[in-house]
């Protein structure tokens, strides 16, 4: 199947494009339905309002140190803070779950970031479901000892590895809150700007790479941060991956996250928020967040297309987003 231009897009995407496709990092089959319809189970809904758990703990990697930096002399560890978001009681009728068992989002935030900025955006996930989880990087974080240290980048790859990895012995764990709760075959990441760069990293790149991740969404990812640092291009072929990008972002170029959309191979998808701005689509306090419910909505329907193999959801929402003047292209198979 051809792509249409991206260039010169601004209208909905043709729905007829969503077709039957193998996904096979995810180890599913994405049976869509047909032109214009949906699945015969109907939409994905969730179980009414629910209070959304939000809760701190430390993950610490004994195995790799924290470097010097600067003032700061280091450490023999590396200690994520992590934030936690879920339903306190599991929806029984979303696609993000079934039986109560719900799929893990791990949410990366960018350069100077810091993960209480995720706070709508992660609420948005987990009242439809999904736990969802955001480590602090050790030297990229606003607070990092020492000032921020871009070439600690090396280690966020694995941190987000190390991270899915406590959280799944969480999961195993029958004393902890989060005990039978996460499905351990579908793990989504989210990664903004460096946190993009990591989410990419973590899946696409070979040495750095985390076969357990399913899907991959990359909001205004930096992905030339890999080659400069990483000394490598990531791969075209890996998980299904969503690409979201002001139009006029003034930190990450549109053209460049077009053109890095553009070396993907499918299962892939672009959205072209319209206007300026690198933070709004996802980043909130002290931010206006004024693009988090597109980004939301974008991230809810191509997941629960990856998890449930029901296109509807997505279908739905890139139509939506094009008949609000955004740019959308979806490729689910050559």
């Amino acid at each position: 199947m051809t792509s249409p231009s991206l260039r010169s897009a601004r209208q909905p995407s043709n729905p007829c494009r969503l077709r039957p496709v193998a996904i096979a990092a995810a180890a599913l089959s994405l049976f869509l339905g047909g032109c214009g319809g949906s699945s015969s189970d109907g939409p994905a809904t969730t179980d009414g309002p629910s209070s959304i758990v939000t809760s701190e703990r430390s993950l610490v990697d004994t195995t790799r140190p924290t470097p010097a930096n600067h003032s700061y002399p280091g450490a023999p560890d590396r200690t994520l803070a992590t934030r936690l978001w879920y339903r306190e009681t599991p929806p029984r009728h979303a696609a993000a779950c079934r039986e109560g068992v719900c799929g893990l989002v791990v949410v990366a935030h960018g350069f100077g970031g810091f993960t209480g900025r995720f706070d709508r955006f992660a609420r948005g996930l987990a009242d439809a479901g999904w736990i969802v989880a955001a480590p602090t990087f050790p030297l990229t974080n606003q607070n990092a000892p020492g000032g921020l240290a871009i070439n600690d980048f090396v280690e966020q790859p694995a941190d987000l590895s190390f991270a899915i990895t406590e959280l799944l012995a969480a999961n195993a764990d029958e004393a902890d809150e989060l005990a039978g709760r996460i499905d351990p075959g579908f793990i989504g990441v989210v990664g903004h700007s460096l946190g993009g760069a990591t989410v990419v990293a973590a899946s696409r790149v070979g040495g750095y790479s985390d076969s357990r991740i399913s899907a991959v969404v990359g909001v205004a990812p930096a992905v030339t941060v890999i080659p400069a640092i990483l000394h490598v291009q990531p791969s075209p072929s890996g998980p299904p991956l969503l690409v979201v990008q002001r139009t006029k972002d003034q930190a990450i170029s549109y053209d460049s996250s077009l053109a890095f959309y553009e070396t993907l191979d499918p299962v892939r998808a672009f959205v072209g928020l319209t206007g300026a701005d690198h933070i709004t689509p996802i980043e909130s306090d002290p931010y206006p967040g004024t693009f988090i419910p597109e980004t939301t909505e974008a991230t809810l329907g191509f997941f629960a297309a990856i998890k449930t193999g029901d296109g509807a959801p997505l279908e739905q929402a890139l139509d939506a987003l094009a008949d609000a003047g955004h740019v959308v292209e979806v490729e689910l198979a050559q």
